[in-house]
């Protein structure tokens, strides 16, 4: 029998102190690893029975911390003499999950074994409708028969930990139409149960199979009712896994994914990608050109287009009535659709989209099976058009602050003039003072405040991108705040640095408030400052000596004027920030 103890240790700085060590070397039993933008580094480590009671350092490059190892990572907090950091250790058996995968197994060729292929979208077929009528005339009504298991799907919460768990993994489900937006809180009762075909001691592994009956709600003649039928084309079946009670992050991690129903492929166009959706296919293509506005027009969500392949002028060709989309493999050097002499009639109604590099092409079109001889072919499709641009610093150009004083409401408007007013009267009576203020914004409009919030939030592991996501979607703000990497899969890393990005463009410490003073136009960034004493006169009229400090930030003197005018500043972590309360 082994007296070898192994254990993961998932060490996670406290938010407070991220600044102070991302990027250092942690090291921790001989371990050395780089602490991540999020403060997280694992460990695998093994630990001799006989050690429990020794104590182990963790070293943060000059910095020293002690824990006493016992094989469960006990939460510690550690204290050096100048550095607090709290190094917080999961327990293996409160493992929490870090995301869902959703595949089907297949059998691999000339092989009796089989693979897991993660699958992004399902065409479910009814009973009735699995036999299909041969039809020399009609490539897709000849079909085989489908294989029995063709619709059974395994489900996996992947874990921090997956060794133990106190208690079972929870699943449950709803339904929505696919050009819904997601429910901004999920609770225990918005779930459904599933019907399981299998699955394991604690749940982590569960299989169903799509072709039953779900239950879900229904808008019928203005009225909700609940029904149990078959899944349906361009419905999403949202799966969430959770211990305690459902949400869209447990700490840094995701809890729930989807499965979209689809009988076709389905495009995807945005700003700079297009991606397709197709049974166990989710392929990311970037695009050299946006023509989104144009697009947005066009396309109208649930109907069915054509996508075709003309092999003489070498272009996807994507049909909409009269209209014309072309996909090229590459941008020329004009944006101009090149001419087409078998289609001169449609020139004036093409519109063109350029794929980043011609591998993208041909991977598109072999993946849609467009790879025949014909000079023609085409595949039905759904279109979507995603007007979601990421997240990155260049959002700091959208909804900028208004910096006039004729944005702000009454009466602080007028608060504001006057105590100008009485700045620009002590400059003329003493110009040696050399008295300056200059406004860097007044009212800030809403959506701006929205973004400067959650990117604080995503950036500091208050909430996921996911989750960012959702509240920014119901502001009706176009940002899409996750990121994947060159391989098309989601990457958390990215997502954050991005949201890293805003911070230090918007030049923010903290989280800003979605109801503040500046919101509602009753507050003014104003930097003032001077050079010698001065007198000013306070709204009664009252003259008042201003000497040092020589700014506005911090000179309780001028305060006191200022507030008589109903300008008023309390915040010591917001130099320029006056308001009409002061907070």
């Amino acid at each position: 029998m082994s007296n070898t103890i192994s254990f993961q240790c998932h060490i996670q700085i406290s938010s407070k102190e991220l600044k102070k060590v991302v990027g250092k070397t942690l090291t921790f039993m001989g371990n050395s690893k780089t602490i991540d933008e999020n403060g997280k580094v694992v460990f695998d480590c093994e630990l001799q029975a006989q050690d429990k009671a020794k104590s182990f350092p963790i070293t943060i490059e000059d910095e020293e911390y002690v824990i006493v190892g016992t094989g469960k990572c006990n939460a510690i907090a550690h204290r050096d003499g100048t550095n607090p950091f709290c190094l917080m250790l999961n327990k293996d058996n409160e493992a929490s999950i870090e995301y869902i995968r959703i595949y089907k197994e297949i059998d691999k060729a000339d092989s009796d074994q089989k693979e897991q292929r993660d699958i992004y979208t399902a065409q479910v077929e009814k009973p009735n409708e699995t036999t299909q009528q041969s039809n020399t005339n009609d490539t897709h009504n000849s079909q085989a028969k489908p294989q029995e298991n063709q619709n059974l799907v395994n489900i996996e919460a992947h874990l921090t930990s997956g060794k133990a768990l106190k208690k079972d993994i929870q699943w449950g489900y709803y339904i929505k139409q696919s050009n819904e937006n997601l429910k901004a809180k999920v609770s225990i009762k918005d779930l459904k149960s599933f019907t399981f075909v299998s699955k394991d001691t604690y749940n982590t592994k569960v299989s169903l199979n799509l072709n039953t009956k779900f239950t879900y709600t229904i808008t019928e003649n203005n009225t909700q009712k609940e029904i149990t039928d078959y899944l349906k084309d361009n419905q999403q079946l949202i799966i969430f896994a959770y211990k305690n009670n459902p949400a869209y992050n447990a700490g840094n991690n995701t809890t729930h994914t989807i499965l979209t129903i689809s009988t076709l492929p389905i495009i995807e166009i945005g700003y700079n990608t297009l991606t397709l959706w197709h049974n166990d296919i989710k392929e990311i293509f970037h695009i050299d050109n946006t023509i989104l506005s144009h697009l947005l027009k066009d396309y109208t969500e649930n109907t069915q287009y054509k996508l075709g392949y003309n092999i003489q002028n070498d272009y996807l060709a994507l049909r909409l009535n009269s209209k014309l989309y072309k996909i090229h493999k590459n941008n020329p050097n004009n944006t101009q659709s090149p001419q087409d002499s078998s289609n001169n009639t449609q020139q004036d109604n093409t519109d063109s989209i350029y794929l980043k590099e011609s591998k993208d092409f041909e991977n598109l079109k072999n993946t849609l099976q467009l790879t025949s001889q014909q000079i023609y072919q085409e595949v039905k499709v759904y279109v979507e058009i995603n007007n979601l641009r990421l997240s990155g610093k260049e959002w700091v150009k959208e909804y900028k602050d208004k910096a006039s004083i004729e944005d702000l409401s009454s009466p602080f408007k007028e608060n504001v003039k006057d105590f100008l007013k009485a700045i620009d009267e002590a400059k003329k009576k003493t110009p040696k003072a050399k008295i300056t203020y200059h406004i860097s914004s007044t009212r800030r409009p809403y959506k701006r405040a929205v973004l400067m919030h959650y990117c604080h939030k995503v950036v500091h592991n208050k909430i996921s991108p996911q989750q960012a996501q959702i509240e920014t979607q119901k502001e009706n703000i176009p940002i899409n705040w996750i990121h994947t990497d060159s391989s098309g899969k989601y990457s958390e890393k990215i997502s954050r640095a991005k949201a890293l990005e805003m911070i230090r463009a918007y030049g923010i410490a903290y989280p800003a408030s979605l109801t503040s003073h500046h919101v509602r136009g009753n507050a003014i960034d104003i930097t003032i400052t001077w050079q010698s004493s001065f007198t000013i006169k306070d709204k009664a009229g009252k003259e008042h000596t201003i000497d040092t400090p020589k700014n506005g930030a911090t000179n309780l003197e001028l305060r006191k004027v200022g507030e008589t005018y109903g300008v008023k500043r309390t915040l010591e972590k917001d130099p320029p920030h006056w308001s009409l309360e002061g907070n």
